[in-house]
This record gives structure tokens, C-alpha cells and sequence, in this order.
């Protein structure tokens, strides 16, 4: 119906960063919001905070549950080692209850996997179940894990909240990376606006 296609996630995400000339520093965020970020390596402070952490947000207790409702929604996904064409989904009881799959060309190999949304995650028999299905052989590399399974506050405590972070999923595919694109964007534009003291941060977050 509309232009699509699937691209290298890891390379795209490593190629982007490569060009931000930005520090990367590996930590588990404890807590974050009003200008502070408490990590396993120690405490931050910075006038502009983002919150890109992913579906285990950083939010305080009675946020987060909101990210991990009893309903989340989990995938998994292999590489196999096949050419294909378009974009192939497969719903319907045929496939067993409440359960979405697809197979996805990427240049020399395929991406077959599987979501559910009943909080579900062991899908790793299913999966090879579907992949003989469709004679694509045993699983390759497989990842997954959870998504989001519904909206939630994209600004909190005095932080833009960003792609899984704040709900941002597709809930057909699974992907956050493309939503986290377009709001990673705009709040990047705003953030630089209040850098600059063109906008008041509170402006700029009612504006997000």
C-alpha cells in the first residue's frame, strides 16, 4: 500500500553515531529526571536530558509498570541465509492463536520471526516450527525481546521522552527504530533551541 523496506538496524545505528561525535558511555540508568541521571557509573547532571533508554525506562516505579503492563508484547527474529522478495506477513489461526509472523528480504539472507502480545516469551520452538514451514532451514542468528505495548507520557520530569521510552512502537512490525527517528529528531531540534536560549526548556517540552 505505501513505500517499505527493511534495512541493516546495526549498521545504520553505528554509521549514525559515528557522525555525532558524541561520547558513549555503557551503564544501567537507575533513575533519571529534573536534570539528573543516576547510573551504575556514578551521577549526571546536564540543563537537557533525553530519555531513549528503551522499553526498561528509566521512569520511577509507577511509570515503568505502565512499559511492562501484564499485556507487553514480545518478538524474535533469525537470519536465514536466503534471497526473497517483498514483504511477506502471516496472521491468522492457521499460525496459532494470537500470533504474528513475517519474512523479510535484507540483501543476501531473509529475517523470519514471530511477535506476540499476550506477554509470551518463550517462542523459540514456535519459531522453528515456521521457518520449516516455509523451507528456510534450521534457525540462524536470532534476536528479540520486548516491546511496548501502548502509549505512555512522552515528556516526564522535566525529560523528553523518546521511542520505546515513551510507547513510540509499531505494533505490527515491532520496530521502534523508525518512530525513534522522526521524535528522536524533533526533540533533538528543541533540545538545541533551549541550548541556545532561543526557548525556555518548559516551552520546548509542551511543544514535544
Amino acid at each position: 500500500f505505501f513505500p517499505f523496506a527493511t534495512f541493516d538496524y546495526r549498521r545504520f545505528c553505528t554509521d549514525l553515531f559515528a557522525r555525532t561525535g558524541a561520547e558513549l558511555l555503557q551503564a544501567r540508568v537507575m533513575r533519571a529526571g529534573d536534570g539528573v541521571v543516576r547510573t551504575t557509573e556514578g551521577d549526571f547532571t546536564a540543563p537537557i536530558v533525553i530519555d531513549a533508554v528503551g522499553w526498561r525506562t528509566a521512569a520511577p516505579r509507577e511509570h515503568a509498570g505502565r512499559a511492562r503492563a501484564p499485556r507487553k508484547s514480545f518478538g524474535i527474529e533469525a537470519r536465514q541465509p536466503y534471497r526473497g522478495e517483498g514483504l511477506h506477513f502471516y496472521v491468522g489461526p492457521s499460525n496459532g492463536g494470537r500470533r504474528f509472523y513475517w519474512i523479510f528480504p535484507a540483501g543476501d539472507h531473509v529475517r523470519a520471526g514471530l511477535a506476540t502480545y499476550t506477554g509470551e516469551s518463550a517462542l523459540q520452538p514456535d519459531l522453528v516450527e515456521f521457518l520449516d514451514r516455509h523451507d528456510l532451514g534450521d534457525p540462524g542468528h536470532e534476536h528479540g525481546g520486548f516491546f511496548t505495548s501502548r502509549m505512555i507520557e512522552p515528556i516526564r520530569d522535566g525529560m523528553f521522552v523518546v521511542g520505546d521510552a515513551a510507547g513510540h512502537c509499531l505494533p505490527v512490525s515491532g520496530e521502534g527504530i523508525r518512530p525513534a527517528l522522526v521524535y528522536g529528531q524533533i526533540a533533538g531540534r528543541l533540545a538545541e533551541r533551549v541550548r541556545i536560549a532561543e526557548m525556555p526548556l518548559d516551552v520546548a517540552l509542551s511543544r514535544f
